[in-house]
């Protein structure tokens, strides 16, 4: 599900490049830099949380075994 959101994050983002408009050397997107910000910090949020879990099966998978 992550995959799939940041594809099409990704798409969002390749349409604001192309919709970009250069002014005095700034570039000014179309879509509303907030909206933006907003799907990069769930994206990032999403993949953290995905990180995290596996972080936590790797780590009950690494316990160390006694030896008797």
């Amino acid at each position: 599900m992550v995959l799939k959101d940041a594809t099409r994050d990704i798409r969002f983002l390749r349409l604001c490049i192309k919709s970009q408009e250069k002014a005095n050397g700034h570039i000014h997107f179309n879509v509303d830099e907030e909206e933006t910000r907003n799907r990069w910090g769930l994206m990032n949020a999403a993949l953290q949380k995905e990180e995290d879990e596996m972080m936590a099966q790797l780590a009950t998978l690494a316990v160390p075994r006694s030896i008797d």
